[in-house]
């Protein structure tokens, strides 16, 4: 895998699959952009994919909401130039029965792993 000169964009990316990916990607050459609404883990994936070399700019919002989206991307295409690669990880789960869902817990749940995915893409 070569991705130099490439940009992988991944939400998601303050822990777990994100991270990972993002670390994968800085290493195949592709400079990378994270999103994630938890501040501080998606600066300390920036820290790694630093730490061994690669390029990353890491960006605080919450996919399911368009507007900080919307900002985000601007963000990074502002710094990064482009966006080549585009890595939908970002997802949430409820650990409780269906019938017991709040509405705002479902409309959460639709935001961030469907929602996410088209403002994301758009």
């Amino acid at each position: 895998m070569d991705f130099k000169g490439k940009v992988a964009v991944i939400t998601g990316a303050a822990a777990g699959i994100g991270r990972a990916t993002a670390i994968l990607f800085a290493e195949h050459g592709a400079a990378v952009g994270l999103i994630d609404r938890d501040a501080s883990g998606v600066e300390e994936t920036a820290a790694l994919v630093g730490r061994s070399g690669g390029q990353a700019l890491a960006v605080s919002a919450d996919v399911g909401i368009e507007e900080e989206v919307i900002g985000a991307f601007r963000e990074l295409a502002s710094s990064l130039k482009k966006i080549d690669i585009l890595i939908n990880n970002a997802g949430v789960e409820l650990y409780k029965d269906f019938l017991q869902y709040e509405s705002a817990e479902w409309h959460r749940l639709l935001n961030v792993n469907l929602n996410s995915v088209y403002y994301c893409s758009k």
